[in-house]
Protein backbone atom coordinates (compact mmCIF):
# COMPACT_ATOMS: atom_id res chain seq x y z
CA UNK A 1 0.00 0.00 0.00
CA UNK A 2 1.18 3.53 -0.74
CA UNK A 3 1.87 5.90 2.09
CA UNK A 4 2.01 9.66 2.16
CA UNK A 5 4.78 11.48 4.06
CA UNK A 6 3.75 12.70 7.50
CA UNK A 7 5.43 15.68 9.12
CA UNK A 8 7.03 15.27 12.53
CA UNK A 9 6.10 17.44 15.50
CA UNK A 10 7.90 17.50 18.82
CA UNK A 11 6.67 18.98 22.09
CA UNK A 12 9.02 19.53 24.99
CA UNK A 13 7.57 20.06 28.47
CA UNK A 14 9.33 20.99 31.67
CA UNK A 15 7.18 21.02 34.79
CA UNK A 16 8.37 21.91 38.22
CA UNK A 17 7.18 23.70 41.30
CA UNK A 18 8.32 24.21 44.87
CA UNK A 19 5.82 24.10 47.74
CA UNK A 20 8.35 25.11 50.37
CA UNK A 21 8.84 21.62 51.76
CA UNK A 22 8.33 19.34 48.72
CA UNK A 23 9.98 19.76 45.33
CA UNK A 24 8.43 17.93 42.38
CA UNK A 25 10.06 17.90 38.96
CA UNK A 26 9.24 16.21 35.66
CA UNK A 27 12.68 16.44 34.09
CA UNK A 28 12.42 12.94 32.61
CA UNK A 29 9.11 13.47 30.82
CA UNK A 30 10.74 13.48 27.38
CA UNK A 31 12.55 10.22 28.17
CA UNK A 32 9.33 8.64 29.43
CA UNK A 33 7.53 9.65 26.24
CA UNK A 34 10.30 8.15 24.09
CA UNK A 35 10.18 4.92 26.10
CA UNK A 36 6.39 4.72 25.70
CA UNK A 37 6.68 5.26 21.94
CA UNK A 38 9.34 2.54 21.65
CA UNK A 39 7.12 0.15 23.60
CA UNK A 40 4.15 0.85 21.33
CA UNK A 41 6.32 0.40 18.25
CA UNK A 42 7.56 -2.97 19.47
CA UNK A 43 3.98 -4.11 20.20
CA UNK A 44 1.87 -2.94 17.23
CA UNK A 45 -1.10 -5.08 18.23
CA UNK A 46 -1.25 -3.60 21.71
CA UNK A 47 -0.69 -0.13 20.25
CA UNK A 48 -3.64 -0.55 17.87
CA UNK A 49 -5.93 -1.71 20.69
CA UNK A 50 -4.79 1.09 23.01
CA UNK A 51 -5.17 3.80 20.36
CA UNK A 52 -8.54 2.40 19.25
CA UNK A 53 -9.78 2.32 22.86
CA UNK A 54 -8.71 5.91 23.40
CA UNK A 55 -10.32 6.98 20.13
CA UNK A 56 -13.61 5.31 21.02
CA UNK A 57 -13.57 6.81 24.51
CA UNK A 58 -12.83 10.30 23.25
CA UNK A 59 -15.41 9.99 20.47
CA UNK A 60 -18.13 8.72 22.83
CA UNK A 61 -17.47 11.50 25.34
CA UNK A 62 -17.53 14.08 22.56
CA UNK A 63 -20.90 12.84 21.30
CA UNK A 64 -22.39 12.79 24.81
CA UNK A 65 -21.10 16.27 25.64
CA UNK A 66 -22.34 17.63 22.31
CA UNK A 67 -25.82 16.30 22.99
CA UNK A 68 -25.88 17.56 26.59
CA UNK A 69 -24.54 20.96 25.56
CA UNK A 70 -27.01 21.30 22.69
CA UNK A 71 -30.18 20.15 24.45
CA UNK A 72 -29.57 20.86 28.14
CA UNK A 73 -26.99 23.60 28.58
CA UNK A 74 -27.72 25.75 25.54
CA UNK A 75 -31.28 27.15 25.43
CA UNK A 76 -33.33 26.27 22.38
CA UNK A 77 -33.76 29.09 19.83
CA UNK A 78 -37.46 29.42 20.64
CA UNK A 79 -39.53 32.04 22.42
CA UNK A 80 -41.03 29.60 24.95
CA UNK A 81 -39.00 26.36 24.84
CA UNK A 82 -40.72 25.07 27.99
CA UNK A 83 -43.97 24.74 26.02
CA UNK A 84 -42.54 22.06 23.71
CA UNK A 85 -43.98 18.55 23.99
CA UNK A 86 -43.06 15.24 22.37
CA UNK A 87 -45.86 13.43 20.53
CA UNK A 88 -45.60 9.77 19.56
CA UNK A 89 -47.61 6.71 18.59
CA UNK A 90 -48.16 3.92 21.09
CA UNK A 91 -49.15 0.25 20.95
CA UNK A 92 -52.29 -0.38 23.02
CA UNK A 93 -51.28 -3.80 24.34
CA UNK A 94 -47.64 -3.23 25.28
CA UNK A 95 -47.50 0.55 25.54
CA UNK A 96 -44.36 0.61 23.38
CA UNK A 97 -43.62 3.92 21.69
CA UNK A 98 -43.43 4.01 17.92
CA UNK A 99 -42.00 6.51 15.50
CA UNK A 100 -44.63 8.50 13.65
CA UNK A 101 -45.05 7.86 9.93
CA UNK A 102 -44.97 10.98 7.78
CA UNK A 103 -48.57 10.57 6.49
CA UNK A 104 -49.77 10.31 10.12
CA UNK A 105 -47.91 13.52 10.93
CA UNK A 106 -49.73 15.32 8.11
CA UNK A 107 -53.08 14.03 9.39
CA UNK A 108 -52.27 15.16 12.93
CA UNK A 109 -51.30 18.63 11.73
CA UNK A 110 -54.57 18.95 9.86
CA UNK A 111 -56.72 17.79 12.78
CA UNK A 112 -54.80 19.08 15.83
CA UNK A 113 -56.34 22.05 17.65
CA UNK A 114 -54.47 21.85 20.97
CA UNK A 115 -51.11 22.83 19.44
CA UNK A 116 -49.90 25.91 17.61
CA UNK A 117 -47.97 23.70 15.24
CA UNK A 118 -46.63 20.18 14.76
CA UNK A 119 -43.29 19.28 13.22
CA UNK A 120 -41.11 16.28 12.72
CA UNK A 121 -37.63 15.26 11.71
CA UNK A 122 -36.84 12.59 9.15
CA UNK A 123 -34.03 10.79 10.96
CA UNK A 124 -32.99 8.66 8.00
CA UNK A 125 -32.70 11.73 5.75
CA UNK A 126 -30.68 13.55 8.41
CA UNK A 127 -28.25 10.64 8.81
CA UNK A 128 -27.72 10.34 5.05
CA UNK A 129 -27.06 14.09 4.84
CA UNK A 130 -24.42 13.85 7.58
CA UNK A 131 -22.75 10.95 5.76
CA UNK A 132 -22.73 12.98 2.52
CA UNK A 133 -21.15 15.93 4.32
CA UNK A 134 -18.47 13.67 5.81
CA UNK A 135 -17.67 12.16 2.40
CA UNK A 136 -17.47 15.65 0.91
CA UNK A 137 -14.96 16.71 3.59
CA UNK A 138 -12.81 13.64 2.94
CA UNK A 139 -12.84 14.34 -0.82
CA UNK A 140 -11.61 17.90 -0.22
CA UNK A 141 -8.85 16.96 2.25
CA UNK A 142 -5.51 16.42 0.49
CA UNK A 143 -3.37 13.44 1.45
CA UNK A 144 -0.15 13.06 -0.52
CA UNK A 145 -0.99 12.94 -4.23
CA UNK A 146 -4.65 12.20 -3.54
CA UNK A 147 -7.33 12.80 -0.92
CA UNK A 148 -8.36 11.14 2.33
CA UNK A 149 -11.33 9.68 0.47
CA UNK A 150 -8.93 7.98 -1.95
CA UNK A 151 -7.18 6.32 1.02
CA UNK A 152 -10.35 5.31 2.87
CA UNK A 153 -13.28 2.93 2.64
CA UNK A 154 -16.49 4.16 4.25
CA UNK A 155 -19.58 1.97 4.62
CA UNK A 156 -23.07 3.28 5.31
CA UNK A 157 -26.18 1.17 5.55
CA UNK A 158 -28.65 -0.60 7.80
CA UNK A 159 -29.13 -4.04 9.28
CA UNK A 160 -32.80 -3.89 8.21
CA UNK A 161 -34.22 -3.23 4.76
CA UNK A 162 -37.75 -2.78 6.14
CA UNK A 163 -38.00 -1.41 9.67
CA UNK A 164 -41.72 -2.21 10.01
CA UNK A 165 -41.28 -5.84 8.98
CA UNK A 166 -37.79 -6.18 10.55
CA UNK A 167 -36.60 -7.70 7.30
CA UNK A 168 -32.86 -8.46 7.08
CA UNK A 169 -33.05 -9.20 3.33
CA UNK A 170 -31.67 -7.03 0.52
CA UNK A 171 -29.90 -4.62 2.85
CA UNK A 172 -29.19 -1.18 1.34
CA UNK A 173 -25.47 -0.44 1.67
CA UNK A 174 -23.22 2.28 0.29
CA UNK A 175 -19.44 1.98 -0.05
CA UNK A 176 -17.49 5.19 -0.58
CA UNK A 177 -13.78 5.78 -1.07
CA UNK A 178 -10.98 4.30 -3.09
CA UNK A 179 -9.37 2.07 -0.48
CA UNK A 180 -5.96 3.20 -1.72
CA UNK A 181 -6.72 1.77 -5.16
CA UNK A 182 -8.44 -1.43 -4.03
CA UNK A 183 -12.06 -0.32 -4.52
CA UNK A 184 -13.70 0.71 -7.78
CA UNK A 185 -16.35 3.43 -7.84
CA UNK A 186 -19.46 4.28 -9.89
CA UNK A 187 -20.86 0.77 -9.62
CA UNK A 188 -24.14 -0.75 -8.48
CA UNK A 189 -24.49 -4.38 -7.39
CA UNK A 190 -27.55 -6.27 -6.28
CA UNK A 191 -27.86 -9.71 -4.73
CA UNK A 192 -31.43 -10.91 -4.32
CA UNK A 193 -32.74 -13.23 -1.58
CA UNK A 194 -32.48 -16.14 -4.01
CA UNK A 195 -28.69 -15.87 -4.04
CA UNK A 196 -28.51 -16.14 -0.24
CA UNK A 197 -25.57 -13.76 0.00
CA UNK A 198 -24.83 -13.05 3.71
CA UNK A 199 -23.83 -9.53 4.70
CA UNK A 200 -20.74 -10.92 6.41
CA UNK A 201 -19.29 -11.71 2.96
CA UNK A 202 -18.94 -7.97 2.49
CA UNK A 203 -17.03 -7.72 5.78
CA UNK A 204 -14.57 -10.41 4.66
CA UNK A 205 -14.07 -8.58 1.36
CA UNK A 206 -13.46 -5.21 2.98
CA UNK A 207 -11.01 -6.67 5.50
CA UNK A 208 -9.09 -8.26 2.63
CA UNK A 209 -8.91 -4.89 0.85
CA UNK A 210 -7.55 -3.37 4.07
CA UNK A 211 -4.81 -5.97 4.26
CA UNK A 212 -6.37 -8.13 6.97
CA UNK A 213 -6.37 -11.80 6.00
CA UNK A 214 -9.56 -13.25 7.50
CA UNK A 215 -11.12 -16.39 6.06
CA UNK A 216 -14.48 -16.19 7.81
CA UNK A 217 -16.62 -13.68 9.70
CA UNK A 218 -19.81 -14.95 11.31
CA UNK A 219 -21.88 -16.82 8.73
CA UNK A 220 -19.80 -15.71 5.73
CA UNK A 221 -19.42 -18.12 2.81
CA UNK A 222 -16.66 -16.30 0.91
CA UNK A 223 -15.85 -12.89 -0.49
CA UNK A 224 -17.54 -10.68 -3.08
CA UNK A 225 -15.45 -11.01 -6.21
CA UNK A 226 -17.62 -8.39 -7.92
CA UNK A 227 -16.14 -5.57 -5.82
Amino acid sequence: MESAPIGKACVFLHLGWNTGCIHISAMNLAGDVKYALRTLRNSPGFAAVAIGTLALGIGANTVVFTGVESFLLRPLPLKNPESLVFVHSELKRSGDRLMVAYPDLLDWKAAASAFDNLGGMQIDTFNVMQFAKFIDKLSKTKDGDGTLLDRSIMMFGSSLSDGDMHSPLELPTVLAGGGNGTLRGNEHHQWGPDKKMPMSNLYVTLLDKLGVNVKKVGDSTGDLVEL
